[in-house]
């Protein structure tokens, strides 16, 4: 398939063994959120260049920080297991 990446996973006997289809799943996630992320930076260089103030600011920095943190914890489920999230 063009334009789909698929990555082979080992299985494991427990029945929260990853699959394929499961880590396109969490792919497809991570590039959601990274370009959200772009947005949202993207956003506060308008705001800075606009002048904005404090408040427009802080607004854009905190649903900032909640992407990340969204990022890493998809991040950390693929590669280390949602026990480890």
């Amino acid at each position: 398939m063009a334009g789909s990446s698929w990555t082979q996973v080992q299985r494991r006997p427990s029945a929260d063994a990853p699959t394929m289809r499961r880590v396109e799943s969490a792919e497809h996630s991570v590039e959601q959120i990274r370009a959200e992320i772009a947005r949202i930076v993207g956003e506060r260089q308008e705001l800075r260049t606009a002048g904005a103030g404090p408040e427009a600011l802080e607004l854009n920095r905190r649903r900032l920080v909640e992407a990340q943190a969204r990022l890493s914890e998809v991040l950390i489920r693929t590669h280390l297991g949602p026990a480890a999230a």
